[in-house]
């Protein structure tokens, strides 16, 4: 698998800039893709596309360009991420990613749309909605909240990385490139081995999307 410049069609400069330089830190870093996938940005939404029939590896990226972010600390605004400080146990190269995911998300407007259009946001402000979810998901909401909008936006965008030893806790992660990522219930799954997060080129629609599979605790990446 080569890693060529990350071709990205966008109808937003900058997130064409914050996804080029992103692609850009992380080939740097060892990561690599498929010589046609391309990153489409498109009135906010994101995607990763390859030429319909792609098989083989997508995307090989290195596990120590996964960016914890459970310590990191947001303002308390709903429409834009301000990172306050990031987890005090990610290194500088982590840093400058979460900074840039943070940019890229304020670029298209990913915050003040979860909080305002998603889905899930009606089960919290319609009551009619959550009476019917009720006996479908009995437990749903009951769980711990993040404390701030940046925070519940994140959880919802993360990978519970198991941490070192094998039997440790998990850790929340982003996933550079690979949040690009939609979910599909036949999507690639996520592995991680010999030191690399590795994603199949999966297209279950027969298009040029691919799809991830983001497991049973999936909450809607867009």
């Amino acid at each position: 698998m080569n890693t060529p410049s990350l071709t990205i069609a966008s109808d937003q400069e900058a997130a064409t800039a914050l996804l080029g330089e992103i692609a850009a830190l992380c080939a740097a870093q060892g990561a690599a893709w498929h010589p046609d996938l391309r990153a489409e940005v498109a009135e906010g939404a994101m995607r990763l596309l390859a030429p319909a029939g792609t098989v083989g590896p997508l995307i090989t990226m290195p596990t120590h360009l996964l960016v914890p972010i459970a310590g990191a600390r947001w303002g308390d605004g709903a429409n834009a991420l301000e990172l306050l400080a990031p987890d005090e146990t990610a290194t500088p190269v982590q840093r400058q990613l979460l900074q840039l995911h943070a940019a890229l998300y304020n670029a298209t407007s990913k915050l003040d749309w979860w909080s305002t259009r998603h889905p899930a946001r009606l089960v919290e402000h319609c009551p009619a909605v959550a009476e019917a979810l009720l006996p479908l998901k009995p437990h749903h909401g009951n769980g711990p909240q993040e404390p701030t909008a940046a925070e519940r936006f994140l959880a919802t965008r993360s990978f519970g990385r198991k941490a070192e030893p094998e039997n440790g806790p998990r850790r929340q992660v982003l996933l550079p490139l690979i949040d690009l990522l939609n979910h599909h219930h036949r999507g690639a799954p996520f592995r991680i081995e010999a030191g690399a997060m590795r994603m199949a080129a999966a297209q279950p629609e027969g298009s040029g999307e691919c799809f991830a599979h983001y497991g049973h605790a999936w909450r809607g990446w867009v």
